[in-house]
């Protein structure tokens, strides 16, 4: 009977110790895990920041292409306008 408590009491000993050591690790995963959220939250964010900033980039882009575009037809405009005047001048 006396043996028994004794192992009863070691086994007792031994999971208790293994428990602790399996707190431990979860605390330690847990803090990982912690850590490993701010990284993300850090990344998602640069890269909202990243598009935020490529897609203003793109609207000036498609603002300017318009503006040449406009201005690339007043520019033939002026060109047929001229060539019609000099057209003009060596038929007089």
């Amino acid at each position: 009977m006396e043996w028994k408590l004794e192992r009863s009491i070691r086994e007792q000993a031994l999971l208790k110790a293994q428990l602790t050591q399996m707190e431990d690790s979860f605390k330690q995963v847990q803090l990982e895990r912690d850590e490993y959220v701010q990284h993300l939250k850090g990344e998602r964010a640069r890269w909202q920041q990243r598009m935020r900033k490529m897609s203003q980039e793109v609207c000036t882009l498609k603002k300017e292409k318009q503006h040449n575009m406009r201005l690339v037809e007043k520019l033939e405009r002026r060109l047929s306008k001229l060539k019609n005047q000099m057209g003009k001048m060596w038929l007089a």
